[in-house]
């Protein structure tokens, strides 16, 4: 009889160490069972699985074992892996069970079967994947578990020399010891990945400094409590590079980018240097958006098509969570080789140029594309959470529904379901891991929320040298503004209360404006000032004003040349401060301290007055002509 199917009965086939092909019959009325020929691997297939004539090969692959070893997270080969391909006819995947022999002698110290598990290789993503489901047969030694589709397969078993675990450089120290079943330890590897990812959502901004400062291009960042601040940086060719700082505790989003501003790659990679952020902004980028981690520095480009001002407008990225839940759950089934960053960066830029897709199975651009599609699950979803609930367990359930769903849709298009469901359960813990994380930023949080549904952060940027050191409701009108500039628009020449002849400055005024200009002969403004009995001058820039403290000002006007008279050289015997724009200066008297206080910047402000010179504090004369 030929190792084909004759009638009712199912041929099997089997290969050899060496090759040489075997056969072995099982009557149809018992389940069908293709065996090895040495007796190692079998594979069960129930009822309807199969189509008659099916024939399987069982090659023994040790080839493959220093592969495993390398690229499986915490675990090693517990046997030689066999390569099971189906030659004739077919299976269906996600029925079959596939037994192994594993070698208890490969079981490390200490450990036992509950540690021993069954993995399969996928092409698609390149890599080993476990298989949760699979038991372990001390007595026989064996494993058995359900196939998702038929490739190599390997015995494995949990190894305590690979349980501090790098994931696209994130380390997560895991504990593997006989407590721990190698589908348990799997599950709590993703579900602390997870919790990594979320907690670098949230923390403290590095400082922002923009070198060398743009000459041509200013940045104003409005926001409350001035949680968001910006500057312009020069950058390559005739872009200008335009540095945001979010103070925020959590990530924002900026709209659609207006004309003007744009994000190239050098912004991709910028904002961000982890994986998880260099996939996060290449997915964004390709829909002209970019996003700020919560207190982190990102970037946009301020292109040569920017003629006069653009401003971009932020919100609460109400996806973060759900992002990186989604991505963490890919960076723990692909190998970490198709993870690094260089290959990821490589693949990212292919996707935001536009050249390629999906890309082909098994290579990083496979990943990004599996990547891509993931996310877009998640964010295409309905968002029905408030904004002051999206990082409350309520809000954070909610996105776990979703990314449990778009997890579910993604395995079933990798054939991976049945290998991996146990996964989908960690994200009903994502509640209260996030709630966890959050609770000690908890009130701030809610109040920084609040404050964003009363005013959304803007950046506006602006071509020109006026701008970046401003008052408030001054309209076009700079530091740098001339006497022309002021009569253009409608200001007179008031003369000098003290001087009246050949006077060194003279004062220009505006009915119903509140500022009033000290202008010097040659028509260079000296100085602004409050003009107006009860005018309460604040910074456009931060809103600093009389009342606010040293400290507050150094972080409204971080990346600006900052001049600091503490040695009661400001003038009159005084201390200030001085900060450079472009066009101009403003000047801040301070409030009597201590050298602590003003190290710490506890002092208060007690008067501000604008400079046309930078770096010069005004004169008594200047300001008052």
């Amino acid at each position: 009889m030929s190792a084909l199917a004759v009638g009712a009965w199912f041929g099997i086939r089997a290969l050899t160490g060496d090759g040489a092909a075997t056969a072995a019959l099982t009557p149809a009325a018992q389940a069908p069972a293709f065996t090895s020929a040495d007796g190692t691997s079998s594979i069960d297939v129930p009822a309807g699985a199969m189509t008659p004539g099916t024939t399987v090969d069982f090659i023994p692959a040790p080839i493959e074992t220093p592969g495993l070893n390398a690229t499986l997270r915490g675990a090693t080969a517990a046997g030689t892996p066999v390569d099971l391909r189906v030659t004739n006819g077919s299976l269906a995947p996600g029925r079959s069970t596939v037994t192994l022999t594993y070698d208890p002698a490969l079981i490390p110290a200490g450990l036992t079967a509950d540690q021993v598990g069954l993995a399969v290789f996928d092409r698609q993503l390149d890599s080993w994947i476990p298989i949760l489901s699979a038991k372990a047969d001390p007595i026989r030694h064996t494993v058995s578990g359900v196939a998702p589709h038929f490739s190599p397969f390997s015995a494995v078993v949990l190894n305590p020399a690979k349980a501090l675990v790098n994931v696209a450089g994130k380390a997560i120290h895991t504990v593997i010891d006989s407590s721990v079943t190698f589908a348990k330890w799997v599950t709590q590897l993703l579900a602390e990945l997870t919790r990594t990812l979320v907690k670098d959502l949230f923390g403290i901004a590095p400082d922002l400094a923009c070198k060398p400062a743009a000459t041509d291009v200013t940045v104003t960042a409005k926001s409350l409590l001035n949680r968001l601040t910006a500057c312009a940086q020069t950058g390559s060719d005739r872009d200008t590079t335009v540095r945001l700082r979010n103070g925020y505790a959590f990530p924002l989003r900026l709209d659609k980018l207006p004309a003007g501003l744009t994000l190239r790659l050098s912004d991709v990679w910028n904002n961000g240097e982890d994986l998880v952020n260099l996939v996060r902004n290449a997915y964004w980028a390709l829909q002209n958006r970019a996003v700020l981690g919560g207190a982190a520095l990102g970037t946009v480009t301020a292109t040569p098509e920017l003629k006069k001002t653009a401003t971009a407008t932020m919100d609460i990225d109400s996806d973060a969570v759900g992002f990186d839940t989604a991505l963490a759950f890919l960076m723990v089934i692909a190998p970490e080789q198709a993870t690094l960053k260089p290959a990821i960066k490589s693949a990212a830029e292919a996707a935001v140029k536009g050249t390629v897709t999906k890309g082909e199975a098994g290579k990083p651009s496979a990943w990004v594309g599996q990547a891509f599609s993931l996310i877009d699950c998640v964010v295409k979803q309905a968002h029905t959470t408030p904004p002051t609930e999206l990082f409350t367990a309520t809000g954070v359930r909610a996105t776990a529904d979703v990314v449990h769903a778009c997890r579910s849709d993604l395995l079933k298009q990798l054939n991976l379901h049945g290998a991996l469901v146990e996964l989908l359960g960690t994200v009903k813990v994502l509640p209260e891991t996030v709630e966890s994380i959050l609770y000690p930023l908890a009130g701030t949080i809610a109040e920084q929320i609040g404050g964003i549904k009363q005013q959304k952060p803007q950046a506006t940027v602006q071509r020109g040298s006026g701008g970046a050191v401003r008052f408030d409701g001054i309209g076009d009108l700079s530091l740098a503004s001339t006497a022309a500039g002021l009569r253009a628009r409608g200001y007179t020449d008031h003369g000098n209360l003290y001087e009246t002849t050949n006077p060194a400055c003279v004062s220009y005024q505006k009915p119903g404006q509140p500022l009033t200009y000290s202008v010097d002969p040659n028509g260079r403004v000296l100085a602004i000032r409050a003009g107006v009995s009860g005018t309460k001058l604040s910074t456009e820039i931060g809103s600093i004003h009389a009342g606010s403290t040293l400290a507050q000002l150094r972080t409204a006007f971080r990346g600006h040349q900052i001049h600091e008279y503490l040695d009661l050289d400001f003038g009159q015997g005084t201390n200030g401060v001085v900060v450079d724009g472009p066009g101009g200066a403003i000047a801040f008297s301070l409030d009597e301290a201590t050298p602590a206080e003003y190290a710490s910047g506890q002092t208060t402000i007690t008067y501000i007055d604008g400079v046309g010179v930078p770096g010069h504090a005004p004169t008594a004369m200047e300001i008052d002509c």
